[in-house]
């Protein structure tokens, strides 16, 4: 064994997780208690190992690197401690690249590519305060790496999503960033969605799937679909019209479709409801849908596509034309609602979200589980954006109750 490397190292891997490195002290000793280290006592029974790694310390000590606590009345047989007296030097030696000088490349590099973000985005918010926190704490912050090459791809990423309102396929945008169509998949994906998952968690979001959080950027494996049912017409980029209005039982369009799509003629729908889940969408257009409605299956999470989707339907409408969405009655269901109502539809009214309807469905509710999530709704209740739910807020944490909408099929 490289009894000086190992034991420099060990100086330097404590040195850097400790106070004295967050401050940028390096006029300070490391203390290092040789009972903590099993494996090395091990060693020292064997007498030619334990001769070399005590002269090893020797001269290290005799460059006034190292300082060695003996044992008492064992001097010169059972070191007690030891303590580090250069830090500068001990990097030296090891011809190791201080973690501090590390940071700093990061942070440079990480300050480009924010620089190349044009859009104020909560992405670009998070990752200034990502560089601020690093820069304070002099360490490269969780989901990065200290592989440089591998953090520029991250954040080349990042600035492609950053308020994208394009759909990006992974394959696609990987040959477009890395000139290499598995390259997103293979070294990018995992680490880009730790970082995603921290500013979700910082925004108070509940988890959700992997492939439904990059969708929120755009970001899919293969052309998204739309699904709806109800009497529409849409007019493509070449003045074609596609007229949907036999399919009873439903229809659906790709965003690849919508990248080319002008205008969405709705005018003779009365009434347009968007549904949360599949199996309440399937079941509503075979058994409660009207003959002047239109039926949106909503999915959870809308992407920038989707988005598009949905204001082509908004610009289509003709006035006093009833909008309502129907979701779970939880956390989840109550966000999808808002951002539906204050990004597209401000006239959109949930549906068989109430306290009503959790009365009427006790036997069905289930608890709310973690404390965690009824801090989250509590913080939601004092929102004003979640204003209209409040008083269903209120019901589910004095009851401890939720309710999934299948709850609801055949019930409603």
């Amino acid at each position: 064994m490289n009894y000086q490397d190992y034991i420099l190292n060990e100086f330097i891997d404590k040195y850097e997780r400790g106070a004295d490195y967050r401050k940028g002290n390096t006029n300070c000793r490391v203390l290092l208690n040789m009972d903590m280290f099993a494996d090395l006592q091990n060693r020292m029974e064997n007498t030619s190992e334990k001769e070399a790694f005590f002269q090893v310390l020797s001269n290290l000590e005799k460059k006034n690197i190292i300082e060695i606590v003996w044992a008492k009345y064992e001097v010169g047989n059972r070191i007690h401690k030891l303590y580090l007296k250069d830090i500068n030097a001990a990097y030296r030696l090891l011809k190791r690249q201080p973690k501090q000088n590390a940071v700093d490349q990061f942070n440079q590099l990480l300050k480009k590519y924010i620089s190349a973000m044009t859009k104020s985005t909560p992405l670009r918010a998070y990752l200034e305060e990502v560089n601020k926190n690093s820069e304070a704490k002099r360490k490269i912050p969780v989901g990065f790496d200290d592989d440089l090459e591998l953090d520029g791809k991250i954040l080349k990423f990042f600035v492609l999503i950053n308020g994208n309102t394009q759909e990006q396929m992974e394959r696609v945008l990987s040959v477009s960033l890395y000139k290499d169509s598995k390259c997103f998949e293979r070294t990018v994906k995992a680490k880009a969605l730790i970082i995603l998952r921290q500013l979700q968690q910082k925004q108070n979001e509940e988890k959700i799937e992997d492939a439904d959080l990059l969708q929120l950027y755009g970001v899919t494996r293969w052309p998204e679909i739309m699904e709806f049912c109800g009497n529409l017409c849409v007019t493509m980029d070449d003045e074609k019209q596609i007229i949907y209005q036999d399919q009873i039982y439903g229809s659906y369009v790709n965003s690849e479709m919508i990248a080319h799509m002008k205008r969405a003629d709705v005018s003779s729908i009365d009434q347009i409801m968007f549904i949360e889940n599949k199996a309440n969408y399937v079941w509503y257009i075979s058994n409660k849908k009207k003959h002047d409605e239109l039926v949106i299956y909503h999915g959870g999470v809308y992407s920038p596509s989707k988005g598009k989707w949905f204001q082509l339907i908004k610009d289509g409408l003709k006035k006093n034309t009833a909008v309502y969405h129907w979701s779970d009655i939880d956390a989840g269901g109550f966000r999808i609602f808002t951002r539906l109502n204050n990004n597209i539809f401000e006239e959109a009214k949930p549906y068989c979200m109430d306290v009503d309807t959790l009365m009427a469905n006790k036997s069905k509710c289930i608890p709310l589980g973690s404390e965690h999530y009824k801090k989250i709704l509590q913080r939601m209740a004092a929102e004003d954006k979640y204003a209209s739910f409040r008083d269903t807020i209120q019901y589910m944490l004095k009851n401890d109750v939720k309710l999934e909408q299948e709850n609801l099929i055949d019930k409603i």
